[in-house]
This record gives C-alpha cells, sequence and structure tokens, in this order.
C-alpha cells in the first residue's frame, strides 16, 4: 500500500505537470478580459488529467466544493430602457414631409403616364 504522502507527492508531480503543459500552450500569464473562453479549452482539454482513480474527482475526502465551481455565472445585466416616444411636434414635422415628397412623386408619375398614353395615341 502507498503512504498518503507518497500518493500526494505524486499527486503534486503530476499537477505541476499539467501546469507546465498549460503554461507551454497558453503562456505564464492569461488575460481573461481579453479572451475569456481560453479558460474554458483548458478546462476542456486538461481537466480530465486531475482526475484521480479513487472515485472523488481529483477531490480529496472532507474537501467542500469550490465555492466558485457552485456559484455559476453572474446574473445577466438589467435590459436597457426602452427609449422615449418621439416628441409630436418632430414626428408631425416628418410626417408632412413625407406626405410633401410623395405628392411630388405621385405627380411626376402622372406626367410621366400622360406622356406614354400621349405617344401611344398618335
Amino acid at each position: 500500500m502507498v503512504s498518503r504522502k507518497a500518493s500526494t507527492s505524486k499527486i503534486q508531480q503530476r499537477d505541476r505537470r499539467i501546469v507546465k503543459e498549460i503554461e507551454k500552450k497558453y503562456g505564464k500569464v492569461i488575460d481573461l478580459e481579453r479572451s475569456p473562453l481560453v479558460l474554458a479549452e483548458i478546462i476542456r482539454e486538461f481537466g480530465r488529467q486531475f482526475d484521480e482513480d479513487d472515485g472523488t474527482g481529483g477531490v480529496s475526502p472532507g474537501v467542500k466544493d469550490s465555492s466558485i465551481a457552485v456559484a455559476g455565472p453572474p446574473d445577466p445585466p438589467e435590459p436597457p430602457s426602452p427609449p422615449d416616444p418621439p416628441d409630436p411636434g418632430d414626428l408631425e414635422a416628418v410626417v408632412t414631409r413625407l406626405l410633401l415628397t410623395m405628392q411630388k412623386d405621385i405627380k411626376a408619375l402622372n406626367r410621366k403616364i400622360d406622356q406614354i398614353a400621349a405617344t401611344k395615341t398618335r
């Protein structure tokens, strides 16, 4: 039977080796603000290597779960408030401009239709 001290030493050596692999691939400093998904990538790639064969999932008996892992992600931010309704005076001016533009377009179309009709009847 392997003593607990020898087992702990092997685990520490394994952990150091894994950390060195992570350093080699991602560097010594990981900027989670700039690239937050790199942490998930590291966990996916190296997480299983930290598991122990004793069925505890890498957690020594008597050790409580991490509060970070249990807490989960933070709540999403509140949605922004809806925009203020337009000023009735501004709305009236916009509608008036649109109506005048449409009126000019309709007059121009009527002139073109009259010209086409006049050339067909000749």
